[in-house]
């Protein structure tokens, strides 16, 4: 199995907040037999959530944002992840997921869209795009890839 985490689910592997728990079982539910993907602009984004953590909830509640990009730091060292690298047809592809989920009502910000660009470069070999962000759940299931969301259910529509 090959897992893409996008940054929203990335954070939840070493801070533990809402739905930290449930994405974990579900990666041990697969028994190691896996490999996880993140795009390199998952490694900035990585950075500054743990900062920006530390900054807004404080050192006390938090475990040190130091302390996170070490694990972090150690884990890309030791190969647990893949990283995509972005190339200029990612930037193309980006612009593109941008027209298209807007045109059909699932609007995106820029960066999000590397983020499925990133996973879209490996969408032959990809069996799940993973992230804890239901705006991005529902661009990469409108743009064909096998979705895995961790987070609230959608508000019912009256």
């Amino acid at each position: 199995m090959i897992f893409f985490l996008d940054t929203s689910a990335l954070v939840k592997l070493y801070h533990e907040e809402a739905y930290s728990s449930e994405l974990k079982s579900y990666l041990a539910e697969a028994g190691g037999a896996f490999a996880l993907v993140i795009a390199r602009l998952g490694v900035v984004e990585y950075t500054s959530t743990v900062w920006k953590k530390q900054r807004v909830m404080g050192a006390a509640q938090h475990t040190s944002a130091p302390t996170l990009l070490l694990l972090f730091e150690a884990d890309l060292r030791l190969n647990r992840f893949d990283v995509v690298e972005a190339d200029l047809n990612s930037y193309d592809t980006a612009v593109s997921i941008l027209n298209r989920c807007n045109l059909a009502g699932f609007p995106l910000r820029s960066l999000d869209a590397l983020q499925v660009a990133a996973a879209l470069q490996i969408h032959e070999v990809l069996d799940e795009f993973i992230t804890c962000d239901r705006r991005l759940a529902e661009a990469g299931a409108h743009l064909g890839l096998t979705v895995k969301y961790f987070g609230p259910a959608p508000e019912p529509k009256l």
